[in-house]
């Protein structure tokens, strides 16, 4: 099973994507989802945390307290260096265990994460899809979605856009039109993998 890798800024559409290719079967790890269920259910993760950001990480009753961490993190570079540096590891390990549930189960999988490139998981993949959009398309879904300005910018800044990602990307995604066009796109490019991998025979 070929691991193909899924990124782009917040607002990009990387989540719709990975959504129309779950419709067509394809097993996905959402990074962000996986991660969270970690930080609330690792009690050795827990602890780090607590003993690195402050016993306001998590509620009373145990869970994440995600208002206090994204606050605190993307507000200063300084913090969200330290948890990317803490969760890289139980990340890695948590994905090669589900890859290994899930490899019997399809010609690919997606893994999905909004920091491929800047925590070295693209070394894991085999292609690489970068999503791409205007700026104001991404803030306007952002905005629907229920973020304030803000906080929008406050992570766009700390995702700085590196036009080397763009080079070694594989497929790139431009998202400013319409969602069925979005699908369409998403329909060649699944028809492209299957065929690259049918005619490269490509395993893992």
């Amino acid at each position: 099973m070929l691991i193909i890798g899924l990124t782009g800024g917040i607002g990009s559409g990387k989540s719709l994507i990975s959504y129309f290719l779950k419709l067509k079967g394809i097993p996905v790890y959402n990074t962000d989802t996986f991660t969270k269920n970690m930080m609330e259910n690792n009690n050795h993760l827990k602890k780090k945390i607590i003993f690195l950001f402050g016993r306001d990480s998590y509620t009373s009753i145990g869970k994440l307290n995600t208002n206090y961490l994204s606050n605190l993190l993307f507000s200063n570079n300084k913090y969200l260096y330290k948890m990317n540096i803490l969760l890289y590891p139980y990340i890695i390990e948590n994905f090669k265990y589900w890859f290994f549930k899930k490899k019997n189960n399809g010609k690919y999988c997606i893994k999905e994460s909004a920091i491929l490139f800047e925590q070295n998981f693209y070394m894991l993949c085999d292609l690489i899809i970068y999503v791409t959009s205007y700026l104001n398309k991404r803030i306007d879904r952002l905005l629907k979605n229920g973020y304030n300005k803000n906080k929008i910018f406050q992570i766009m800044s700390n995702q700085i856009f590196n036009q080397d990602n763009i080079k070694h990307s594989n497929v790139i995604i431009y998202n400013n039109l319409s969602i069925s066009l979005l699908k369409k796109n998403v329909n060649i490019i699944h028809d492209y993998i299957l065929q690259l991998i049918n005619k490269n025979s490509y395993t893992k």
